[in-house]
């Protein structure tokens, strides 16, 4: 409905308001809401949090649009200079840094003059869906065997690492200067040694499931299949992985997940089912009915709440 303030809510069955008044400031409440819609769709498959605002660039295209969570209220950002596929973004000293897909140059979006920049072009044409920022640089993960690619930020210039074996690869995480990179469609860990410039296998997973998203906790990498009932679990210092309890529902696309008081809560694509990990007691539940069926590819958790960024439509779904 534009330009018409609409916040709709859904009580899930068993919730009532003394239950409501019991539950501790961290539990995210069982329900839904829908926000004010944007100037438009907001095909986005990356989003930064930022001072209570969530900066969601479009993918494919220029626009940036800007929720404001406190008051409900979008704004237009200023325009990228050139399209690009957006799929991952680093936030660094108020700046947020998307490094591009199949070529072109680093975008950098500078949030306080609300001004975009072109950075040093990128080595080479590879698809990038994952990046981390250690040590004022940010190391662009590679979808298959080509070299890990390193922007400086300080010095706008990339330098190519090591390359990795064959694999593909949708997320990663930072912990203790490595980079570690579970296979999407495989069984390899993959695992970069920022120090020394190399990478090297870790143990292989229980089955090649599809990894499009990743949670780090308490020293474990927790892997949510994307499609199917499997969650996988590196224990990073053992080199182990665990089969923890399967998911309840199949044919469902995990493409975004949230970490919030030692629980993973997975908003799915095209179905109306957000499914909640517990990590202490390995156990799934389904929460409420999602208002929008849609394709969830970026999440935020801020004020004990979820904040799920749509790709076709022009609202963000919030579960809390």
């Amino acid at each position: 409905m534009n330009n018409i303030f609409q916040y709709v809510l859904l009580w899930h069955e068993g919730i009532t308001e003394k239950e409501e008044d019991e539950m501790l400031p961290e539990d995210i409440i069982d329900i839904w809401a829908v926000s004010r819609s944007a100037p438009s769709n907001l095909n986005c498959y990356t989003s930064q949090l930022y001072n209570g605002k969530i900066f969601c660039t479009q993918s494919a295209a220029p626009a940036m649009y800007i929720y404001d969570i406190e008051s409900n209220t979008w704004s237009a950002g200023a325009s990228a200079p050139v399209s690009g596929y957006r799929w991952t973004s680093i936030i660094y000293d108020h700046k947020i840094y998307y490094p591009p897909s199949f070529g072109a140059t680093m975008q950098i979006y500078d949030i306080a003059n609300n001004t975009w920049t072109l950075g040093a072009p990128f080595p080479s044409a590879q698809n990038c869906y994952t990046s981390q920022l250690y040590n004022g640089k940010i190391y662009c993960i590679p979808t298959s065997g080509e070299p890990i690619q390193i922007y400086d930020i300080a010095l706008d210039t990339w330098t190519v690492g090591a390359a990795t074996s064959f694999a593909s690869h949708r997320a990663s995480v930072f912990y203790n200067g490595k980079i570690y990179c579970p296979q999407y469609g495989g069984t390899a860990m993959h695992i970069y040694d920022i120090e020394s410039d190399t990478w090297f296998d870790g143990a292989a997973a229980p089955d090649g499931s599809r990894r499009w998203t990743v949670e780090f906790y308490n020293g474990k990498i927790y892997c949510p299949s994307e499609t199917g009932t499997a969650i996988h679990i590196y224990d990073i210092d053992s080199d182990k992985w665990e089969v923890g309890a399967p998911i309840q529902t199949t044919n469902s696309y995990r493409r975004t997940s949230a970490l919030h008081n030692g629980k993973i809560y997975c908003p799915v694509t095209n179905t109306t089912a957000i499914e909640i990990y517990d990590i202490a007691s390995d156990k799934w539940v389904i929460g409420a009915d999602v208002l929008v069926r849609e394709n969830y590819f970026t999440t935020h958790v801020y004020n004990n709440k979820v904040y799920c960024p749509t790709c076709f439509r022009a609202v963000i779904c919030v579960y809390g």
